[in-house]
């Protein structure tokens, strides 16, 4: 073992500093990428069969959605960011426009077919929907006891609203 200055035992002895220091300096932030996204969801996005859909920026899209549901605009600055991938918010509103109409009918049979498969061919379901009303009073009754947030973030009394529909058979 080499001694340092002092009293200090260098541990790795045969490795010289300079070369260590080379290493590093080839690393910078853009050679840093997350893969955890592409490693779970990309495996969950070609297992529902999305992958035979041939446009590369609708699974970059999806996957980043799922880990990061955030703004279109924010996305893409993610993507471009963390994924390397630059993609100018324009392009992905121009392809939300194919997406929404060319592409639709192809990604829903996928859907369908997977989601009837994992169902084991028959689909019930049920649609919950929550809205939350608020209304601006300095007084409490029966029906307004909870104070909450509203989608404005003024803290209001609050009434939660819900609404169940189920034993509704789907069929393609």
């Amino acid at each position: 073992m080499n001694r340092l200055s002092g009293n200090q035992t260098k541990l790795f002895g045969y490795e010289s500093d300079e070369r260590i220091e080379q290493v590093f300096s080839l690393l910078h932030n853009g050679s840093i990428h997350p893969v955890g996204p592409e490693l779970i969801f990309g495996k969950i996005y070609d297992y529902i069969g999305f992958n035979s859909i041939q446009e590369e920026l609708f699974r970059h899209l999806v996957i980043a959605w799922l880990a990061f549901p955030l703004s279109k605009l924010k996305t893409a600055d993610y993507l471009r960011r963390y994924q390397g991938k630059e993609i100018e918010i324009n392009t992905v509103y121009r392809f939300l426009g194919k997406l929404s109409g060319k592409l639709k009918p192809e990604v829903e049979q996928i859907d369908f077919a997977h989601t009837l498969e994992v169902l084991g061919g028959k689909i019930n379901v049920v649609f919950y929907d929550l809205t939350t009303l608020y209304f601006e009073t300095s007084e409490e009754d029966d029906l307004r006891k909870m104070m909450g947030f509203s989608k404005e973030d003024k803290l209001l009394d609050v009434i939660k609203s819900v609404l169940f529909l189920q034993k509704i058979v789907v069929t393609n």
